[in-house]
C-alpha cells in the first residue's frame, strides 16, 4: 500500500471512531480543503503534508503519534 492510500484509509477509520459524519465534515471542522484529502485517493497527492495531518489530528483530538500508530503504516511501498 502507498503512503497516500494508507493516510486516506486512516482518515476514514478515524472519522468513524470519532463519529464524524463524513470526511467532508472533518475537513470543514479542520479548515482544510476537501479536495486536498480526496486527492490522496486518486493519486494527485502522493505525499500528504505534515501540516495537513496535524490539522486533522487537532480536530480529531489525537496526536500525530496516534494517527500513525495504525498497522496501515507498517509496510508501505514507495509512491
Amino acid at each position: 500500500m502507498f503512503l497516500s492510500q494508507a493516510t486516506y484509509k486512516r482518515i476514514e477509520q478515524l472519522c468513524i471512531e470519532k463519529q464524524f459524519r463524513s470526511i467532508n465534515s472533518l475537513c470543514n471542522a479542520a479548515g482544510v480543503a476537501q479536495s486536498t484529502v480526496y486527492n490522496l485517493t486518486d493519486g494527485s497527492t502522493h505525499n500528504p503534508s505534515s501540516l495537513l495531518i496535524l490539522r486533522l489530528c487537532r480536530t480529531l483530538n489525537i496526536t500525530l503519534s496516534e494517527f500513525y500508530s495504525s498497522e496501515l503504516f507498517l509496510e508501505l511501498e514507495d509512491d
